[in-house]
């Protein structure tokens, strides 16, 4: 998998010149991830290994995953404030604010002259090996000052050192209960949309189902099931689906 993703990234870059978003720390960044995901070897009894849980093969691939991360560690600015139309300069950039949300580490990104109620959930992707909010900084924030909101970038526990898939959607579901409630994000769930790329994609489906699951036990435990219809938005692999407006 490793040599295939190598390969990929070599593949696309010989099609001509890399995405305009693409800043050139950016660029080096792949470049220097393609050759290194070329050179790797993992061998197929610590694949096997990984897949049973075997705490020494983890280790293994985690020697792997931490240069990956190292690769990956460039991160991208914050876009000066844009609108679709005009762009003014005066206006400032996104302001990027720390958070814990129920005690998982997110990050606020607020464009300038944000003046509407509406709010972005984004879980980044990276294979739920690496990435952070600073690889996918351009990316949120040119989605926040597009559709003028505020961006909650999560930033969950990455496989095989910090956790488990299981734990990254405890994470997720913790920072949106967070989000909604009065005394945490303030937002209301009919403003917010839900998504990620990638791999954050399939968390974002992840917290869907996970938040059906949780209207149906209310609703079966004789309790008024609260409203919480979610929008969500997807670029990943796991679904063909863009946008989905889903009712739990």
């Amino acid at each position: 998998m490793a040599r295939y993703g190598g390969g990929a990234l070599r593949k696309s870059r010989t099609k001509g010149a890399f995405p305009d978003s693409w800043s050139l720390p950016f660029a080096v960044g792949v470049e220097l991830l393609a050759g290194f995901l070329e050179a790797v070897t993992i061998t197929e009894d610590e694949m096997i290994g990984v897949r049973a849980g075997d705490e020494r093969a983890l280790r293994a691939i985690g020697a792997y995953v931490k240069v990956l991360r190292g690769a990956m560690a460039v991160g991208v600015p914050p876009l000066p404030c844009f609108s679709l139309s005009v762009v003014d300069p005066s206006r400032g950039g996104t302001r990027a604010e720390r958070v814990r949300a129920n005690g998982v580490p997110a990050v606020w990104l607020t464009p300038p002259q944000y003046a509407s109620t509406k709010t972005i959930m984004w879980m980044h992707g990276g294979a739920f090996i690496f990435c952070h909010t600073g690889t996918h900084a351009r990316l949120l924030s040119s989605l926040g000052a597009a559709a003028d909101a505020k961006v909650l970038s999560v930033e969950y526990s990455l496989c095989p050192d910090e956790g488990r898939y299981a734990d990254m959607l405890r994470e997720v579901t913790r920072a949106y209960e967070w989000l909604v409630d009065a005394d945490g994000g303030g937002a209301d769930p009919k403003d917010v949309v839900v998504g990620g790329d990638s791999a954050g994609g399939h968390l974002a489906l992840g917290l869907i189902a996970e938040l059906a699951k949780k209207k149906r036990e209310e609703e079966d435990g004789g309790g008024g099931a609260r409203e919480n219809q979610v929008r969500s938005i997807h670029w990943s692999p796991y679904d063909r689906v863009r946008v989905v407006n889903a009712d739990p």
